[in-house]
């Protein structure tokens, strides 16, 4: 499955450019609950330590990986831009443009690259704070029928990992892109499908609602892979191999449509909701051992 390099533009274009420092500067200091035994690792979706509302311009949040722990980047549906959101202040401190209009669903920092995730299967590559920032595109053998939605980054395998939102019967693929060899990895990560979730939680999911990944991220305390759904608002957590080990339901007034998930290295979770007719937000949730709740 190759991939072909295609150069988009000239030099990306920044606004309210400021000078980021990519150290740690986490002011809120968040105390952090590991139990000795990673299996036992959860959220307390029902308690964010950290709500951030979001600009107009970012209603239609899409995506969303770390910087560090002050730093976030997000991506929206239709515009070319990626945003640097401080997770102290809440305020977009930078935007940058990469491209323009499409469907971008998802973005994921590796090293000094950023890639962004359009929904036919396409990715733009472009490096954080080159002076002449210029944008690759990147052809998948994927394709809009796909409806890709979630990126994340597997360091074990130096691959990106990109969510299938609809497809061929009702389950949904986690695909992997090798940055070594630049193209699909052969076969897929994983795959589950809305009667797979059903069994493990022994409950049908709410009418109308199917299990649709919008979000991906490994998270590096455990080292399992999170997805977050946007149609049945649930997150799910799985080894590499696609056995479900977790899953749990979002608060719908809260998160009305999950579209991103990250982590930091300390195992703080973001998850982003677009507005959905109110003002899109970021939550943060810190590990702990005890029971997850969602009000």
């Amino acid at each position: 499955m190759a991939a072909c390099l295609l150069l988009v533009g000239g030099p990306i274009g920044c606004s309210n450019q400021v000078a980021i420092s990519t150290a740690s500067s986490d002011s809120t200091n968040w105390s952090i609950d590991i139990p000795s035994d990673l299996d036992d690792l959860v959220y307390d979706l029902g308690s964010p330590i950290k709500t951030i509302e979001l600009p107009g311009r970012l209603n239609e949040i899409s995506g969303l990986t770390i910087l560090d722990d002050s730093l976030l980047l997000a991506v929206q549906d239709e515009v070319g831009r990626v945003y640097w959101i401080s997770t102290n202040t809440g305020k977009v401190v930078r935007d940058a443009k990469f491209g323009g209009g499409g469907d971008y669903e998802g973005v994921e920092v590796v090293g000094d690259s950023v890639y962004v995730l359009e929904s036919n299967g396409d990715l733009f590559l472009f490096v954080l704070d080159d002076d002449n920032w210029k944008t690759l595109r990147v052809k998948t053998s994927l394709s809009s029928s796909d409806d890709t939605e979630g990126l994340g980054y597997d360091p074990s395998s130096k691959s990106l990992l990109i969510t299938q939102k609809e497809g061929k019967g009702d389950t949904r693929y986690v695909f992997r892109f090798s940055l070594e060899s630049n193209a699909l990895s052969a076969g897929t990560l994983l795959g589950l499908s809305t009667e797979d979730i059903e069994e493990f939680l022994e409950q049908k999911s709410p009418k109308g609602a199917h299990y649709k990944p919008a979000g991906i991220a490994i998270n590096p305390i455990d080292d399992k892979v999170y997805i977050v759904s946007s149609s049945w608002r649930i997150l799910i957590k799985t080894d590499r191999t696609g056995v479900l080990l977790g899953a749990w339901s979002l608060d719908d007034e809260r998160i009305r449509q999950p579209e991103g998930i990250a982590f930091t290295k300390s195992g703080i979770m973001y998850i982003s909701t677009e507005g959905a007719g109110r003002k899109a937000r970021v939550f943060a949730f810190r590990p702990t051992s005890a029971s997850p709740t969602a009000e």
